[in-house]
């Protein structure tokens, strides 16, 4: 029969077994619905797999206890919409109110897609809106039955529970006796970096993947309940702060939305309380010394200009250097303590001059890398030549909007709110994050030079450093429920940097391909993509004519 294609077979498959009492062989429901055996099989089988039907020897049936439930769907909803697939994906994600955008990023499905649905599922009675966002109707028999079909389409078995579901994933809870599919991950995983915990439950993330330290620790941060199991993640960071991709753990916070706790974690390392996320410092510190973990590396110390006042003062030639960072918060008042000072020298001979100043003072170099690391029992030195690799660049306006000040030899420039905003965006340390926000709250912000600064960022460095800024700001805004000024056009500027830059030095050039890069609206992706397009060809009409 025609008719009965796809979701509708299982409708009809459903009321013929409602009235028929006992079981029915595969067979006889195929002939008594006049459509093959193979449709009737697959069907049956995708009912199964809801746990809906039950296939036994004798035949197939519907569990008696839930006739009843069904029947009353049925008749009040029809069970076309709710046993459709794609739908039983959303409505699992509005068992708790959602917006669109949220179940856009949960189920990984188009905008345009998910508003049809959310649209036929409101004229249908099953879904209402409320406020800005969707839920289920208030209908304990509905919300059951969605449940039990979204456990189930999410591959998770009868003896395991949901512990988080979102961004196309699934972490499951189940207790160690039992088996599920998966990969093991969270807190199952702690034992492999050095914290050993006891505990009666196992943690699989669906679909199976490759787990690092980095997904460790976001997907423990995702099912974590407690004080004590936040501590628990703290710990694990500390112990392995120096193996972590701190790229790679930002890129997923951001994309877990729990960025906020990672910076405030990292804040707590530094003797900060967060009594409503960890256990109190002392608590902590009692547990450090069970696991055998140091956390004195992070701790905060004491800074204040004098410190830089008597590195100018034994400078032999003269020096100019940028102060950025948590100095510079400190020197505002923003902050009483900092984790280190990071000085950005504008020149060869400054930087050098400044090493050879700070080892007069103490001071002794630990690391070369993108920069020049030197400890005392002072805060420790962050030295940066000329900006931040890959990340900022010291430029003029930078030079006019900072406050200026003359110690000895030295010529110390205090970077402005504005550009102390960008480099905190732009460092990609995750403790920055608070510090943002703080900056936000209560600095002295040009959000247009913000914009024009970071514009000019993209053009100096050749890379998209303003893409960076525009997500760290979009969460500050979610989080802080607030409106930042001059962001849509920041966001035009970044998105236009952004493909411009996967077009020509990474060969992206689908809206398909951008889209699985950049996590906005395909539609807005496909804009700035012509954009780029019809700039690239004038850049290449006007270059061949000269």
């Amino acid at each position: 029969m025609v008719s009965l294609l796809g979701i509708d077979v299982k409708c009809a498959i459903l009321r013929l077994l409602m009235s028929h009492a006992g079981s029915m062989r595969i067979k006889d429901v195929a002939d008594a619905l006049n459509i093959s055996y193979r449709i009737a099989y697959n069907a049956i089988k995708n009912l199964e797999r809801l746990s809906i039907l039950r296939i036994t020897r004798s035949g197939v049936m519907i569990d008696d206890t839930l006739k009843p439930m069904i029947a009353y769907l049925q008749e009040k909803y029809g069970l076309s919409k709710i046993l459709d697939h794609k739908n039983i994906k959303i409505l699992g994600v509005l068992l708790r109110r959602r917006t669109i955008v949220e179940i856009r990023e949960e189920v990984s499905t188009s905008e345009k897609t998910i508003r049809e649905r959310i649209l036929d599922l409101l004229n249908s009675g099953i879904i209402r809106k409320v406020n800005d966002g969707y839920e289920i109707v208030d209908d304990p028999i509905l919300k059951a039955f969605i449940y039990i079909t979204h456990k189930r389409v999410m591959a998770v078995e009868p003896h395991a529970e949901i512990a988080y579901e979102g961004r196309g994933i699934i972490i499951k809870r189940c207790r160690r006796e039992y088996a599920c599919k998966g990969a093991l991950t969270a807190f199952s995983k702690f034992g492999e970096y050095g914290i050993e915990i006891e505990s009666p439950w196992n943690y699989f993330v669906f679909p199976e993947m490759e787990i690092g330290i980095e997904e460790v620790i976001i997907h423990s941060l995702l099912v974590a309940k407690t004080r004590y199991e936040r501590a628990l993640i703290a710990l694990l960071y500390a112990k392995n702060h120096r193996r972590i991709d701190v790229k790679k753990l930002m890129n997923l916070a951001i994309k877990f939305g729990v960025l906020s706790i990672i910076a405030k974690m990292e804040q707590y390392l530094m003797g900060r309380e967060f009594l409503d996320l960890f256990l109190p410092l002392r608590e902590f510190d009692e547990l450090a010394k069970q696991h055998n973990v140091d956390p004195s590396v992070f701790k905060a110390k004491r800074f204040s200009l004098e410190f830089l006042r008597k590195v100018g003062e034994v400078l032999e030639g003269r020096s100019s250097a940028l102060l950025i960072g948590g100095g510079a918060m400190v020197h505002r008042g923003y902050k009483h303590a900092t984790g280190d000072i990071d000085l950005i020298a504008l020149n060869e001979e400054s930087l050098n001059e400044l090493i050879k100043a700070l080892q007069k003072v103490g001071y002794k170099i630990i690391a070369k890398n993108e920069m020049i690391t030197l400890e005392n029992i002072g805060p420790r030195i962050d030295l940066y030549l000329k900006g931040i690799k890959g990340k900022f660049v010291v430029t003029e306006s930078v030079l006019a909007r900072a406050e200026k000040m003359k110690m000895g030899n030295l010529t110390l420039y205090i970077a402005s709110d504005t550009d102390l905003l960008i480099t905190k965006m732009l460092t990609e340390r995750l403790r920055d994050y608070e510090d943002v926000k703080l900056l936000i709250r209560r600095g002295r912000i040009s959000w247009r030079d913000l914009v024009e600064e970071l514009e000019e960022q993209d053009k100096i460095i050749g890379y998209p450093v303003s893409f960076q800024a525009l997500i760290i700001l979009e969460h500050v805004e979610k989080e802080l429920k607030i409106k930042i000024r001059y962001k849509r056009r920041l966001k035009s500027i970044a998105l236009k940097s952004m493909i411009k830059f996967a077009y020509e030095k990474l060969g992206i050039r689908t809206v398909k391909e951008l889209k699985k890069m950049i996590n906005y609206p395909e539609e807005t992706i496909r804009k700035k993509l012509k954009e780029v397009i019809r700039e690239l060809e004038k850049e290449k009409q006007k270059s061949f004519t000269n």
